[in-house]
C-alpha cells in the first residue's frame, strides 16, 4: 500500500476537479469511507479527512468503497452496461424493423 503525501498541487487538483490528475492518484475520505478521482464533482471534503493513494486497490483494501458520482474504478453499472448493449443492438440492426419487445428479448430485459 502506498499512501501519498498531500501536497499543495494535489489538494488544488482535488479542489479544482483536475482531470489531468485522474491517472496519478485517488483520494479517500475518512468521514464517508468513499474514494474518488481528483476530477470528482462531489462536494469538497475537509482536507483533514482526505488520504491519497496511488490506486483504488489500496483504498478498497482499507474498506473504502468507490464513489458513484465519479466512478473511480472505471466500471459501468449494470444499468449502464444494459444501455450500452441496447445501443449496440440498435446500431447493428437499425435497418430492420425494431420494436421494444424485440430489443428487450435480444438484450435480456423486460
Amino acid at each position: 500500500m502506498t499512501k501519498l503525501n498531500m501536497t499543495k498541487k494535489r489538494w488544488e487538483a482535488i479542489k479544482n476537479n483536475d482531470k489531468n490528475e485522474n491517472d496519478v492518484f485517488i483520494y479517500a475520505v475518512k468521514s464517508t469511507m468513499i474514494f474518488c478521482k481528483p476530477s470528482c464533482k462531489a462536494r469538497l471534503p475537509k482536507k483533514e479527512n482526505v488520504t491519497l493513494y496511488n490506486d483504488f486497490q489500496d483504498a478498497i483494501n482499507l474498506g473504502y468503497r468507490p464513489c458513484k458520482k465519479c466512478n473511480p474504478m472505471g466500471k459501468h453499472t449494470e444499468e449502464e452496461e444494459w444501455c450500452i448493449q441496447i445501443k449496440n443492438y440498435i446500431n447493428k440492426y437499425y435497418f430492420e424493423e425494431l420494436n421494444l419487445e424485440k430489443i428487450t428479448k435480444s438484450c435480456h430485459g423486460s
